[in-house]
C-alpha cells in the first residue's frame, strides 16, 4: 500500500513539472 502512494502523485505531478522544467526535474526523476 505504501508504493502505490508514492507512486500515485509520481506521476500525477512529474507530468505537469516536466512540462515546466525538463531539465531540472528530469535530474530529480530518474525515469
Amino acid at each position: 500500500m505504501d508504493e502505490i502512494q508514492i507512486l500515485s502523485p509520481l506521476p500525477a505531478l512529474r507530468a505537469p513539472n516536466k512540462v515546466d522544467s525538463d531539465e531540472g526535474f528530469h535530474e530529480d526523476i530518474p525515469f
